[in-house]
């Protein structure tokens, strides 16, 4: 018999040597999982036309279009470099413009401090690009921005594992709704495709033991300053994705390993928080000094801690801070436009599967052997990847309660770890040709 091609089958990578072709309908499922979902989003921003998006939080990007409109027409240092939400008159029923917790009616404007201005000043250079009003056109950068970033870390996880789980897992996410609906909005998700970019640096930088280059050191940072230029809420993601995703591929048990998690994590963390400097600075300035800022941020942690001023707690199952979690976790996740389906059930399965720590070998019909090898890493990985994501709701459980429309994003993260670790553990062996497994 002539000898055929060899098969290689690790719990490491799907790889299928005597059929290339596998891995060419491969990255033709990728490429189609990519392109569908921006077609998709581009069709949907032109047929918007100038209104405002149905699933990309409208009140946030009517203050967006009015802020942005603001930096280009008075330059980026008016109010201190800060965004001036009810800067015009477009969208005069929405947002700050009817939200008098928000804009008080005695402002003459409405300076916003509670986000770093990353996103308006992004409106602002649009604006003066496009021109005002120029909605389609200004959702085509976010769009792209997104596409890009999909397009990064389906590059990304075939590296580390291989092109046929690659597709595999965009085939999955393409029908997860929050992984692109939102791709189109005016706010959210700049935020949302810098947090795809460092998922991708993670896996890179940590799918094989090697030395850490100072480029990823400071692209952590970059990014981490960028994203801390942008949004409050996303710390921990920020902060710990570099963890989260190290444990899926190496062992924090070797002493190398630890140093090059912990630089990681250091570069994203402390570039998040310099740009956080930087804003106080903005708002202390803009309010006369310290004390004042202090306590402005002072009111409005408490009030997004604990305060029931805008929520009635009593709705939920549970008390406090653990009846928030629940919330999310059980009923607002599994909405149409975020996971559409029990992320409870799809939890409970991988970390099972994870979690079974003897090999099997399953063989399927006459030329199909499944491997599964659960492991101690990805178990680790997805527990610590739900922490990570559930850290912004224990701490700020008011603010997550009322902003139900994009809180529940911040499950991604466990999402996306809990998909790799599936992936990671299950192998396949086809026999070739004219031969049988014994």
């Amino acid at each position: 018999m002539t000898a055929e091609p060899a098969i290689e089958s690790s719990a490491a990578a799907l790889t299928v040597d005597f059929r290339p072709g596998l891995r060419r309908l491969a990255w033709m499922v990728i490429a189609w999982a990519i392109a569908s979902l921006t077609v998709a989003q581009v069709t949907y921003a032109f047929e918007r036309g100038n209104d405002l998006s149905e699933y990309a939080d409208a009140h946030s990007e009517s203050n967006e279009v009015r802020a942005g409109q603001g930096f280009a027409e008075r330059g980026f240092t008016s109010n201190g470099g800060l965004a001036d939400i009810d800067f015009g008159d477009q969208f005069p029923h929405n947002g700050g413009k009817i939200d008098k917790h928000l804009c008080p009616e005695t402002f003459v404007m409405c300076v916003y401090f509670h986000n770093p201005p990353g996103s308006e000043w992004i409106m602002g250079v649009l604006t003066k690009i496009f021109g005002v009003g120029k909605i389609p056109l200004y959702r085509l950068f976010y769009i792209a921005l997104g596409t890009v970033a999909m397009c990064v870390l389906a590059g990304a996880i075939a590296a580390a594992l291989d092109p046929v789980r690659a597709a595999m897992a965009m085939v999955f996410l393409h029908g997860v709704p929050m992984f692109s609906n939102m791709m189109h909005g005016l706010f959210h998700s700049t935020g949302f495709s810098m947090l795809l970019f460092e998922y991708a640096l993670s896996v890179h930088v940590f799918r094989k033991p090697r030395a850490l280059s100072r480029g990823a050191v400071v692209t952590f940072g970059l990014l981490g300053f960028l994203q801390g230029w942008l949004t409050f809420e996303h710390v921990f993601l920020v902060t710990f994705a570099p963890l989260v995703l190290a444990l899926l591929f190496v062992s924090l048990g070797d002493a190398k390993e630890r140093r090059r998690v912990l630089f990681c994590v250091l570069a994203a963390g402390g570039g998040f928080a310099l740009a956080h400097a930087l804003h106080f600075v903005q708002i202390a300035h803009y309010l006369g000094g310290v004390k004042a800022m202090i306590a402005h941020f002072k009111g409005v942690a408490d009030a997004r801690s604990g305060s029931t001023e805008y929520y009635n707690w009593d709705k939920f199952a549970f008390p406090g801070r653990i009846g928030v979690v629940a919330w999310v976790y059980l009923t607002i996740f599994a909405n149409k436009y975020y996971y559409d389906g029990s992320f409870v059930t799809f939890l409970a399965t991988v970390i099972a599967v994870c979690a079974w720590g003897r090999p099997l070998l399953m063989p399927v019909g006459d030329r199909l052997r499944l491997h599964m090898a659960g492991g101690r890493g990805p178990l680790l990985a997805i527990l610590a990847s739900l922490a990570v994501s559930s850290a912004w709701l224990v701490l700020m459980p008011a603010h997550a309660s009322i902003h139900p429309h994009f809180i529940p994003r911040l499950l991604f993260l466990a999402l996306f770890t809990g998909t790799l670790a599936f992936l990671k553990t299950f192998d396949v062996s086809i026999a070739p040709p004219r031969l049988r497994w014994n």
